[in-house]
């Protein structure tokens, strides 16, 4: 429900707070398995590692992405999933049903003056 609504939309607010492609990738598949000791199985293709793989494109983009205090960014690119396997198997890809959540957006709207960092007005949902 959001504002993490997958992994490709969390990718897609890294590459917008100024992360290159490359950072972005690294971030979400051999440092996170090499955080956790895994480094060996998960993280990059290889022989003897599993097939997972994830096919993404780049695309354009014209709307808005929530962060979890509901502040709000004009994005101009996302990461789409064009295509995904687990362990050699395919998967169907989803998507969210909607983006952004205007209805979480107005249940955190709440804790607006709570937040330390924040816009300097509150999202109108």
């Amino acid at each position: 429900m959001g504002p993490a609504y997958d992994l490709p939309s969390v990718m897609s607010k890294f590459l917008h707070l100024g992360m290159s492609l490359d950072d972005v990738i690294g971030a979400v598949t051999w440092i996170p398995a090499k955080a956790i000791g895994w480094d060996d199985r998960i993280g990059s293709l290889g022989i003897g590692r599993e097939a997972d793989i994830t096919v993404l494109r780049l695309e354009d983009y014209n709307n808005v992405m929530e962060d979890s205090q509901s502040q709000v960014r004009h994005v101009e690119k996302i990461l789409r999933p064009v295509a995904v396997w687990r362990r050699g198997a395919t998967f169907n890809i989803t998507k969210p049903s909607v983006q952004p959540n205007t209805e979480a957006m107005a249940s955190n709207r709440k804790e607006w003056d709570n937040i330390i960092i924040r816009d300097a007005h509150p999202p109108s949902v």
